[in-house]
C-alpha cells in the first residue's frame, strides 16, 4: 500500500498482509496503538502520539512534529540508506530495538528527546553523526538500556550543539568507536570496552557506575 499524501490513522489501525505500507509524502498522523508489521517511512513526516508495534524501516522523511512515539518490546526500527533523518520536537521512547544503519546523519533539535528505556537497545552501525545544528535548540539522548556500537566505523553520538547524552544503563563498544563531541555523563550503569572504543572531545563525566574493559 502506498500513501503519497497526508493521512490520519486512528487507534487500532493494523497494516496487515504480506506487502509493505509505504509512506512516501505528506504527513502521516498516527493516534493510539498502531500495528505495523512492515511499515516503511520513505519521505513522509510522522506525526501524532502513538505506539508503533512491528518492523519499521526509515530511509527518508522526518519525525519532526510535537508528540510522542513509543516503541514497545519486540518492535524494530531500522534507519537505513544514505539520506539524513530529521528528528526534532518529538519524544521517542524505545523499549524495543533501534538500529542506526546506513550512512545518514540524525539531525535533532527543538526539544527532541530520545529515551532508550531499560529494555531498549540502540545499535549504532552507521558512519554518521547525531547532531543539533546551530540555532536548532536543544536535544537529549537518555540511555537506561543498551547503547551498543558494532561495525568498524565511528558513530558520532553528539556534535555541534548536542544532543546531550546521559547514561544510567550500559554503553557497550564492541567494535569501531562511539564519539562524543559535546557531552557524556554517566550517573549509574556501565561503560564497557569490549573490542571497540569511546572517543571524546570534552572530558567524559563519570559520577557513578562502572568503566571497564580495554
Amino acid at each position: 500500500i502506498i500513501f503519497s499524501t497526508s493521512f490520519d490513522f486512528a487507534d487500532g489501525t493494523a497494516f496487515n498482509g504480506a506487502g509493505a505500507a509505504r509512506l512516501l509524502g505528506g504527513t502521516a498522523t498516527f493516534t493510539g496503538n498502531i500495528a505495523a508489521p512492515n511499515l516503511k517511512l520513505e519521505g513522509a513526516t510522522l506525526a501524532g502520539t502513538h505506539t508503533l508495534a512491528g518492523n519499521i524501516d526509515w530511509s527518508a522523511g522526518s519525525i519532526g512534529t510535537a508528540g510522542t512515539t513509543t516503541l514497545p518490546v519486540g518492535t524494530v526500527l531500522t534507519l537505513s540508506g544514505d539520506a539524513d533523518k530529521t528528528f526534532t520536537t518529538r519524544t521517542v521512547s524505545n523499549s524495543g530495538t533501534i538500529i542506526w544503519g546506513g550512512n545518514g546523519d540524525i539531525i535533532m533539535g527543538n526539544g527532541s528527546t530520545l529515551n532508550n528505556l531499560a529494555t531498549g537497545v540502540f545499535e549504532a552501525q552507521a558512519e554518521g553523526g547525531m547532531f543539533v545544528p546551530g540555532g536548532g535548540g536543544s536535544a537529549e539522548f537518555n540511555n537506561a538500556g543498551l547503547l551498543r556500537k558494532t561495525g568498524a566505523t565511528i558513530s558520532v553520538m553528539n556534535a555541534a550543539q548536542g544532543p546531550t547524552f546521559a547514561n544510567t544503563g550500559t554503553v557497550s563498544a564492541e567494535s569501531g568507536a562511539l564519539r562524543f563531541d559535546v557531552s557524556f555523563t554517566q550517573t549509574a550503569g556501565a561503560t564497557v570496552l569490549s573490542g571497540g572504543g569511546v572517543l571524546a572531545g570534552p572530558a567524559l563525566e563519570f559520577a557513578g557506575g562502572e568503566l571497564r574493559g580495554s
